[in-house]
């Protein structure tokens, strides 16, 4: 018989950490809100460990905005994502914070004040334990363009997309690939490589979440990201996770532009 993967989940704020009453900005003008658009994916890293596979969902990641892309020669020209520092706003009794991206339970959020411009995942950090009150930071870098093709954050104006979940892997990759990195990215890599012949550089990269969720049997995400029963053993349908996006997203706003399209575009789908 068969044993299951064992699977523990470990849940991280990503942009950094941020306060809880953190929203998307609405448009001020009808003129911006065509212009602008909310992109929201899920994304998880694949851990191994002494009690079998599991899951961290959302590990920091970097951004870099997309430029230019050459298809031919598999290359992007990019430019620094800007990350807007939030502006904070009294309600009531309430402090909300606003800004261009946030965290929810199992989501990222952006918000794209140009749809017209297209953005990359370029780098993933997570954090180790090395012992007793002792942890290190561990960053791995993707291949922009395989980064771009796999997960376009890109975005129709005036509408909420969604792009979707996807699982990154780290692999193991050549001493020549300028996107791989020692592990750990501390002086202790480079004294493992001088020591271990074995020892290799190491890359992210993307899969599709729902092909690899079954074949891991992590049964846990299948309830975190489409909201099903954790021994669900049917087909994952993409459709369900933008459906726990949406319903996050309308609690996580509470009010105002956004929420309504929300609003609008659950009701459609739910048809």
């Amino acid at each position: 018989m068969k044993s299951k993967l064992s699977l523990t989940v470990i849940f991280f704020f990503i942009f950094n950490c941020e306060p809880k009453n953190y929203r998307i900005h609405n448009p001020a003008t009808p003129l911006e809100s065509e212009k602008q658009a909310i992109v929201g994916f899920g994304c998880y890293r694949l851990t191994s460990g002494l009690f079998g596979k599991g899951a961290e969902i959302g590990p920091r990641i970097t951004l870099v905005e997309v430029i230019s892309v050459d298809d031919k020669n598999k290359k992007l020209v990019t430019a620094p994502f800007e990350y807007e520092n939030p502006s904070e706003v009294k309600e009531g009794s309430e402090t909300i914070y606003y800004t261009n991206k946030i965290t929810m339970k199992n989501f990222y959020v952006m918000l794209l004040l140009d749809a017209k411009k297209k953005y990359a995942i370029q780098s993933i950090t997570w954090t180790e334990s090395c012992g007793q009150k002792c942890t290190y930071s561990v960053t791995k870098n993707f291949t922009l363009y395989d980064s771009f093709k796999a997960l376009p954050i890109q975005a129709k104006a005036n509408e909420i997309n969604f792009r979707g979940v996807h699982q990154v892997s780290i692999v193991e990759t050549s001493d020549d690939d300028p996107d791989g990195l020692n592990d750990p990215t501390t002086e202790l890599g480079e004294i493992l490589k001088k020591t271990f012949s074995s020892y290799k550089k190491k890359k992210a990269i993307l899969n599709i979440a729902e092909e690899e969720i079954t074949k891991n049997e992590l049964d846990e995400l299948k309830k975190d990201f489409y909201d099903q029963k954790i021994f669900y053993k049917g087909k994952l349908e993409p459709k369900w996770a933008e459906e726990k996006f949406l319903k996050e997203f309308i609690v996580n706003q509470k009010d105002g532009y956004w929420k309504v399209k929300a609003e609008a575009k659950l009701a459609k789908m739910s048809k």
